[in-house]
């Protein structure tokens, strides 16, 4: 049975979801500047849900009414909670970007897979990943050098970088990049994320 989705979740109080909202974008500012500013710039709007004893995180942004984030809060995780803020506040970005500008990708086959879902996936949810988890993966790779550690509480740095290289190997050797999308990858693909 598949858990609920975040739908089916109970927002957290508007102070409570301020109060998290705000020491995650701190502890994110005083980690990695430039990705708080990004997830303030493009995080105008936050439904902040309850974690559930399921400890399954649920999110979801909504770039076709711009700026909204709905997401999983908890005041027990913030680094945690500023991935999603991450993850969310990417697919915004790329979401608003493709609106602007056009299409990452050619065609919507689900003739892909990568290891943040077990379904075959169209190439733009592989980008999409591709380009959320090389944010999250910068900011665990500076919270692991002021930790002085490859693996921290939260995630394995090691096998998240190789999801990142997979699914960009998986961009690469699509042949179905626009020109945007392809341009697009050259600011997150290099980030020394493939070594």
């Amino acid at each position: 049975e598949r858990p609920p989705s975040w739908r089916d979740v109970p927002t957290v109080g508007r102070k409570h979801g301020s109060e998290v909202f705000n020491r995650s974008l701190d502890f994110l500012g005083d980690l990695w500047p430039a990705g708080a500013a990004e997830v303030r710039f493009f995080c105008r709007y936050l439904t902040p849900l309850r974690l559930m004893p399921d400890r399954v995180w649920r999110n979801s942004s909504q770039s076709d009414i711009g700026y909204h984030i709905i997401t999983t809060l908890s005041a027990t995780s913030i680094p945690e909670s500023c991935e999603a803020l991450i993850h969310e506040t990417m697919h915004l970005k790329l979401g608003m970007l493709e609106r602007l500008l056009g299409p990452l990708v050619h065609g919507d086959r689900a003739d892909y897979r990568h290891a943040w879902r077990p379904d075959q996936r169209p190439l733009r949810g592989v980008f999409l990943a591709a380009h959320a988890f090389s944010q999250v993966l910068e900011m665990y790779e500076r919270l692991a050098h002021r930790e002085g550690s490859a693996v921290t509480s939260f995630v394995d740095i090691r096998t998240l970088r190789q999801n990142v290289k997979d699914a960009i190997t998986t961009l690469c050797n699509s042949g179905e990049l626009t020109q945007l999308g392809a341009a697009v990858l050259e600011t997150f693909a290099p980030r020394g994320h493939l070594r």
